[in-house]
């Protein structure tokens, strides 16, 4: 015991005792610093050699239960994500690795599409957790945007997600609300004659995502977000299991309700 306090000050152990009983550790939130491209990108789904000079992302986390403990990477299904921007809109391109794509060709705009194959962005514009913009497109190009307000303060419980109270009577969701201007499309990555990914690519309006800021143009700047992709199983019963990734860990079906669990992109000029 008379090694351990010798190796380490008696003002780092009083500060980590004093963090520990206050209940404030928690867990750093990712950061990404996504380029500003020269090229506005074609929106058809298909991977192209623009899409290499953007920064990406290939590792989702499963869902965390632990209310500060991440839970670990996932590497498969492999989820490769890349991010560009500039002036006029956000750009995103989701690759699915996936021999089985589960979706619903029966859907329409802003039906539950979370009941299959999926990829969700959540974003706060803001960044004060009190309204945020969510985004979610199925393997064959279906959407369901909406954006949440919170009328009440927010308040959390276990896993960083809306109390129940909140959840009751401060959160209203408009599911009415389309994304203007927001461009999808989506492909497949073929091999030997078969599906083995799925792909989506949006062009996100910075007019559609800026409105709360009174802003119109991206600049060099920081914005609030999390990835999600839910990925379905069938067993051979016909049972269907749904398996969630994200980016910044939240619970299991909670991302819509844990906005205070949203990484930070930083937009930065590639010039810099």
């Amino acid at each position: 015991m008379m090694r351990f306090f010798l190796r380490y000050p008696l003002a780092f152990l009083v500060g980590m005792a004093l963090l520990i009983l206050s209940g404030c550790a928690s867990v750093p939130q990712p950061e990404w610093k996504v380029l500003k491209t020269g090229q506005v990108p074609v929106i058809d789904g298909t991977f192209e050699d623009l899409w290499l000079q953007a920064s990406g992302l290939s590792e989702l986390s499963t869902p965390s239960d632990h209310p500060t403990m991440p839970s670990a990477p996932v590497r498969s299904p492999a989820t490769e994500i890349r991010m560009l921007w500039d002036a006029d809109a956000l750009y995103v391109f989701f690759t699915c690795w996936d021999e089985r794509i589960d979706f619903n060709e029966a859907l329409v705009r802003d039906d539950n599409l979370f009941k299959y194959d999926v990829c969700e962005l959540f974003i706060d514009p803001v960044g004060d957790a009190r309204q945020w913009i969510e985004i979610q497109v199925s393997p064959n190009g279906q959407i369901l945007d909406l954006v949440y307000f919170l009328t009440t303060a927010p308040e959390y419980q276990k896993g960083e997600r809306l109390t129940e109270t909140v959840l009751q009577k401060g959160l209203q969701r408009d599911r009415k609300w389309n994304a203007e201007g927001l461009e999808v499309a989506t492909g497949q990555v073929i091999r030997d004659g078969l599906p083995v990914a799925w792909t989506v690519e949006m062009a996100i309006p910075a007019s559609t995502l800026l409105a709360l800021r009174g802003m119109r143009s991206f600049e060099e700047m920081s914005l609030r977000l999390n990835l999600v992709r839910y990925d379905w199983d069938q067993e051979a019963s016909g049972k269907r299991t749904r398996n969630q990734f994200n980016w910044v860990p939240v619970l299991s079906g909670c991302p819509h309700i844990s906005p205070k669990n949203m990484g930070f992109i930083h937009l930065i000029n590639q010039n810099q």
